[in-house]
């Protein structure tokens, strides 16, 4: 817990840092969708549920120690 506090200050300064701000955040069964302010300019970001499994499953194994390559290979496994 202290690796992911320690990694998500340092994401918070660079983005204040840049000037981007996050001002709202939407969840729904497809997709999280945030709304941004960048140096004046708005913008939308999407992002598949899928793709937020995947990165996070690939950075839980990165914080417990273990090798993120090998979640292709452990996911394969499971199918039928």
């Amino acid at each position: 817990m202290n690796a992911v506090s320690a990694e998500l200050k340092d994401i918070r300064a660079t983005m204040r840092k840049r000037g981007v701000k996050v001002y709202e955040e939407t969840r729904d069964p497809v997709q999280v969708v945030a709304l941004y302010q960048c140096r004046g300019y708005h913008g939308r970001f999407m992002m598949l549920n899928s793709f937020v499994a995947a990165e996070a499953g690939v950075l839980m194994r990165k914080y417990l120690g273990l090798d993120p390559r090998k979640v292709n290979a452990a996911r394969s496994t499971l199918r039928p």
